[in-house]
């Protein structure tokens, strides 16, 4: 099983290495992985904040508690597996945070945020457009095996659940 899962993966990263997606497409990958560098999550916490009435508050530090555990868990994962990122896609000239590859911080991050909200908010589901968003263009931009973003989105997708549940 995980022979085929790192086949398909290295299969998947070859031809991402090698496509040239249309500029219009290329624009919204890099925005949509640039958007998952953090400030879309902290911005989404404080529009909860400021429109979310009582459950705004609660949501952003449920979504806080998620991001501070998740983050642990995803450098700690990343520094134990050590496993190497694909070589990059060769139309744009975005560096990586780090040189480890699993689990994708970036879809941890966007699925533990939109997990979170979305215990209070459940009719959103802007929220998990833009967290699969950031979470494709991780591996259209060649920064991850297609595994990475998967296993970063489920983890992802527990912690904000479980911050949800304990503040809840």
């Amino acid at each position: 099983m995980l022979s085929r899962i790192i086949s398909l993966d290295s299969t998947v990263a070859a031809k991402v290495r090698k496509a040239k997606p249309p500029r219009w497409f290329r624009i919204l990958l890099i925005s949509l992985t640039r958007a998952g560098d953090a400030w879309l999550w902290l911005a989404l916490g404080l529009v909860a904040v400021l429109f979310g009435g009582k459950l705004g508050p609660v949501a952003f530090r449920a979504a806080l508690t998620g991001v501070s555990i998740e983050i642990c868990l995803f450098v700690a994962i990343k520094r134990s597996l050590r496993r190497s990122r694909p070589d990059p896609a060769t139309w744009h000239r975005l560096k990586p945070i780090d040189s480890f590859s699993f689990p994708s911080g970036h879809a941890m991050t966007a699925f533990t945020v939109a997990s979170a909200l979305s215990w209070y908010f459940p009719g959103h589901p802007g929220l998990w457009i833009a967290a699969g968003g950031v979470a494709v263009s991780r591996v259209l931009t060649g920064q991850h095996f297609v595994s990475d973003v998967i296993a970063g989105s489920f983890m992802g997708w527990l912690v904000g659940w479980f911050a949800a549940f304990l503040l809840s």
